[in-house]
């Protein structure tokens, strides 16, 4: 049984091992970056398929009826399935397999202490090169994105690894420094609002939303649902509010572009979904959308629903949902507060960026959740004992 534990503890190093040597590369240089993320879909997929395999009994699991694998599977089959009657590529099946799987691993996955500090050591070396490194050569959001990854990982997995000491608020004190000097700088420097707002949002709920309002679950209910619900229908106003502006040929107003731009962008993928919204626009933006503007959504909720169709965003949004519902609000550590904080900053993010569903986004949001579920565990461990 220990060899066996074992066996499979180095198989888990091993995974984080790679997703690092990945998020490594591709963070420290823009031409790996463009590299690695047009392949990072399929390079990630691999590795998640390594972890479920060496945590998830399937066949057992399929027999026993297991509700959250039944989900993953009948989205899988409607994503495959889609992919033909959409004339999609094979590659578009990666990023809502990496998703669905991350979900699924997440809160099964017992994350130990070397695997804490292989994800934590990791993303502090990267933000330490960019404490002194040049970000010009990647695009802007890119490279925001990056060092505010760098910063809350390192910050998260210091407090999970310091905890056992007492000692979390020292992570709390590194992170402010971290913002404050590097990352805040760094997203002013390239005018990265995404990550500017999202500092701000973690900041708010760090420091200033007590441990005791989060033990009322009803609010934490409003609040995840709020959440998903606002990414998707602010942007949907304002994408109707500039629609209408060409139709009556007037100029978008100054006073709402609070998007940067991303208006039309969302009004080109929106009416190419309209085309097709079950099965989705899959993954040629370029042949469902010839005068294309970029080859991202930017929006994480919305490009669940245009690329993969009504019924995989159903299932998808449901299960993220079950899972973020599955987080402990009633017991909070520092650690966990730290981690709460960047899951809801993370979810604002996705409303201005394809974030937390492609890579490498999806990589640092299952991170996030390994360690918020690992504190779950040694809470309801510490209340067993007592």
């Amino acid at each position: 049984m220990k060899e066996n534990q074992k066996g499979r503890l180095w198989v888990d190093w091993l995974a984080y091992g790679a997703f690092m040597v990945i998020i490594l590369l591709a963070y420290t240089s823009a031409s790996r970056f463009i590299t690695l993320v047009n392949r990072g879909g399929m390079l990630t997929f691999f590795v998640f398929l390594i972890l479920f395999f060496n945590h998830v009994d399937w066949i057992q699991g399929l027999k026993n009826r297991e509700k959250d694998l039944i989900i993953c599977l009948i989205t899988g089959i409607l994503v495959i399935i889609n992919m033909f009657l959409s004339k999609a590529g094979p590659g578009v099946i990666f990023d809502i397999a990496n998703l669905l799987l991350l979900l699924y691993l997440a809160d099964r996955i017992e994350l130990d202490e070397t695997g804490v500090w292989i994800i934590t050591a990791s993303f502090f070396l990267i933000f330490l090169f960019w404490i002194k490194a040049d970000g010009s050569s990647y695009n802007a959001n890119t490279i925001t994105i990056i060092v505010f990854e760098s910063a809350i990982i390192s910050a998260l997995g210091g407090a999970s690894i310091l905890s056992k000491w007492k000692k979390e608020w020292i992570a709390c004190i590194y992170l402010v420094v971290a913002m404050v000097t590097v990352t805040w700088p760094i997203a002013k420097k390239f005018w990265g609002r995404t990550t500017l707002v999202a500092i701000l949002i973690m900041l708010m709920f760090l420091f200033l939303i007590p441990k005791v309002v989060w033990s009322f679950r009803k609010l934490y209910y409003c609040l995840i649902g709020g959440i998903a619900v606002a990414s998707l229908v602010i942007p949907a106003i304002f994408t109707y509010i500039y629609w209408s502006c060409i139709k009556q040929e007037v100029g978008f107003p100054d006073k709402l572009r609070i998007f940067g731009g991303r208006e039309p962008v969302w009004l080109q993928y929106f009416e190419a979904w309209l085309k097709e919204p079950w099965t989705g626009i899959g993954n040629d933006f370029l042949g469902k959308i010839p005068n294309l503007r970029y080859n991202s959504i930017h929006n994480g909720l919305f490009h669940i629903l245009v690329v993969y169709g009504v019924l995989v965003f159903l299932f998808t949004v449901f299960f993220l949902g079950k899972k973020l519902l599955k987080i402990k609000t009633e017991t909070m550590s520092i650690t966990k507060k730290i981690g709460f904080s960047i899951i809801i900053a993370m979810m604002c993010m996705a409303a201005m960026e394809s974030y937390i569903v492609t890579s490498f986004s999806n990589v640092v949001f299952f991170f996030v959740l390994l360690i918020i579920f690992k504190e779950d565990r040694e809470a309801d461990n510490t209340s067993q004992l007592l």
